[in-house]
């Protein structure tokens, strides 16, 4: 007789990563630590975008004309629009200050700053900036690091090299995606956690951009070694893994063999 313990298999198909078991229980946990501060941004978030008071808190009270004006909408816009203009009041809103008598040279500091505003402007800075604004207003807090991209591509047809924007760039976290310890000193003194989910697709495009990312390569064999190892399930499996579902469980087979990899 089987025993009902043998429906937990997958767990040792998949051959767990410690680290990253360790890694992803400690996300869990600070996340778990900050669920009222999560519940109140979902409830702001209702209110800002409403059209309808019953998708909000006020679904209880009794009156029967639900439509309302997302007027909170309005000023989270508004403020936006401020701190956009304050950061950027025009294109050449760089200024370059230098620490000491042969770093503010008029000449030298006329080619950074152009140097520096060309990037920005390649990169799509100010976009990003956009978000990063929106992410203070609605949550308090912002959060971004810089990564490296390669937006050159070849053409199907012609095989040619179209250039793109290549270098730093810019990225935003989510706050809904970073975690670190709450009762640290200071945010430079935790360790961070962040949470990003890439489609197979973007992983590969990810390492072909920058060859030298071990770590996109690493989780890109991890991933389809998962697919293989899961696409590989008898036919007695996928029953039982459907039972899983319909019983009201997670689904092992259906999360490890999507096309997304979650990275923390």
């Amino acid at each position: 007789m089987i025993s009902s313990s043998k429906t937990l298999d997958l767990v040792d198909l998949l051959k767990l990563d410690n680290l990253g078991s360790q890694i992803a229980a400690k996300f869990q946990e600070w996340n778990t630590l900050r669920s009222t501060w999560l519940a109140e941004k979902q409830e702001l978030r209702n209110y800002v975008f409403a059209t309808d008071t019953r998708k909000t808190s006020n679904a209880s009270l009794p009156w029967r004309n639900s439509t309302t004006i997302p007027k909170l909408c309005q000023i989270r816009d508004n403020l936006q629009a401020n701190y956009m203009a304050a950061l950027f009041p025009n294109d050449e809103w760089l200024a370059w200050e230098g620490d000491d008598k042969d770093a503010v040279v008029k000449e030298k500091s006329k080619v950074i700053e152009a140097y520096v505003l060309n990037k920005s402007r390649a990169s799509n800075l100010k976009s990003t900036v956009s978000e990063l604004v929106y992410d203070l207003i609605d949550y308090g807090n912002m959060f971004a690091t810089v990564i490296f991209v390669n937006e050159q591509r070849e053409d199907a047809v012609t095989k040619e090299i179209i250039p793109g924007y290549v270098g730093p760039k810019l990225f935003r976290i989510s706050p809904m995606d970073i975690v670190f310890n709450p009762i640290a000193a200071s945010f430079q003194d935790t360790p961070k956690i962040i949470r990003t989910l890439k489609s197979l697709g973007e992983l590969k495009k990810a390492i072909v951009s920058n060859p030298n990312d071990e770590i996109a390569k690493a989780a890109f064999s991890k991933a389809m070694e998962a697919r293989k190892a899961l696409s590989s399930l008898t036919q007695t499996d996928n029953v039982k893994d459907n039972g899983f579902a319909i019983d009201g469980f997670t689904s092992y087979r259906d999360y490890f063999s999507s096309d997304m990899v979650e990275l923390l």
